[in-house]
């Protein structure tokens, strides 16, 4: 398999997939009937101190057992990150749904599709607004921990915290039994600092600058810059009280800068324009949406809506439009909105955004669903899911007759 469908190769075949699957269900069922065999055939100690200390070893013989086992789960997936390395830029996408929350109830929510992307260029990988569920997406791709280098937190939300710390305690759990140190640096918004901080505690010495807050000073520019590495250039904003929008610059030798913005849960204001401009991609929070939004009359109060989109879109015209974090109070409307969009804006690609969405930076092209070839998203049809806010699937216009 190339490049061309899948982003970082394969880390295993689907053979061996189901191979260690299937070993480690059978050890953990083993380890299962074991323990019930023993609570079924274990006497009370006052019977027989003798019977007493048979169960407490062979009870104490299964959790070395597995120890073992994790502790060998994880040499593997050590060794999975040795064999593909970053060879490609993707652009990935993981927003979906809590499935926790009942959806035939979404009138009264004020629910919001979360999850967070990731992206990678010149061998480093930044992730944006991980929320808890990030990491098992992420490895659902066929991606690794270890190609995660930079975390991005734009806004306070608790479930940001929740997705650190996973992607924190894996990484910790890979370097104390490799003793490799892969460095995760995390960059956040300085109100979700202070409970960040309690979180991220260095046990290396390389970690002890690993964490740094996007704040702001009496002398500080509009637009604050820094550089995440050679290729990366990160700049941040306030875009409201709680959040900020940030743009990332990928240089590439002998070519101009491309541009990826990401911008959400703010006010539209004519600033915006200044911020934004030169996106080559913007990815952009929808928030809320009303009738007098839809019919651009006015702004909403902490949201872009459609009519803050329409402008920022009217102003930066990007080449490509990413739709994200939909509310859920207006209904599944993913489709409809961007088709209004699109009506408007027809020289920009515009989508939304869902789960499994990926694009190759390189080239701004598509994969298809189905066939995992790239597509131009101007050619994309966007195959909408019978039951409300399900998973979308972005096809070729070859599945279409």
């Amino acid at each position: 398999m190339d490049d061309q469908t899948n982003f970082f190769g394969t880390f295993m075949n689907e053979e061996e997939k189901s191979e260690t699957s299937s070993a480690v269900m059978d050890s953990s069922d083993e380890l299962l009937n074991q323990l019930l065999l023993d609570k079924d055939e274990a006497t009370p100690a006052a019977e027989s101190d003798d019977e007493s200390f048979t169960f407490s070893t062979e009870l104490e013989e299964q959790v070395e057992r597995h120890r073992a086992l994790l502790q060998s789960r994880l040499d593997n997936y050590i060794e999975q990150s040795q064999q593909q390395p970053i060879s490609s830029s993707p652009l990935l996408f993981f927003e979906q749904w809590p499935a926790s929350v009942n959806l035939s109830l979404y009138p009264l929510s004020q629910v919001k599709s979360r999850g967070g992307f990731f992206f990678a260029f010149g061998g480093e990988g930044v992730v944006i607004n991980p929320t808890g569920s990030f990491l098992d997406s992420f490895h659902a791709q066929g991606s690794h921990i270890r190609q995660i280098h930079h975390v991005i937190i734009t806004g306070s939300h608790p479930e940001y915290l929740e997705a650190l710390k996973s992607i924190y305690d894996l990484n910790l759990s890979l370097n104390m039994r490799d003793q490799s140190h892969h460095l995760i640096k995390y960059f956040i918004e300085p109100k979700a600092a202070q409970a960040a901080m309690r979180l991220l505690k260095p046990h290396f010495k390389q970690e002890r600058e690993a964490l740094r807050l996007l704040d702001f000073f009496e002398d500080s520019a509009p637009i604050e810059q820094l550089s995440l590495s050679n290729a990366i250039e990160l700049s941040y904003f306030q875009s409201s009280a709680d959040n900020l929008g940030v743009s990332f610059s990928l240089t590439r030798e002998g070519e101009q800068p491309q541009k990826i913005s990401f911008l959400s849960e703010c006010n539209f204001s004519e600033d915006l324009y200044t911020r934004l401009q030169g996106s080559d991609i913007l990815i952009l929070g929808v928030g809320n949406v009303t009738a007098e939004d839809l019919s651009r009359s006015n702004y909403l109060s902490g949201s872009l809506g459609y009519n803050g989109i329409a402008s920022l879109l009217e102003a930066v015209s990007p080449r490509l439009a990413l739709l994200t974090q939909f509310p859920q109070e207006t209904g599944d409307i993913r489709l409809e909105l961007s088709r209004k969009l699109k009506e408007k804006f027809s020289q920009t690609s515009i989508l939304p955004v869902d789960q499994q969405l990926a694009f190759d930076l390189e080239t701004v092209m598509m994969r298809c669903s189905e066939t995992k070839r790239w597509i131009d998203p101007v050619d994309a049809v966007v195959l909408k899911n019978a039951k409300p806010f399900g998973p979308l699937k972005f096809l070729s216009k070859d599945f279409i007759l």
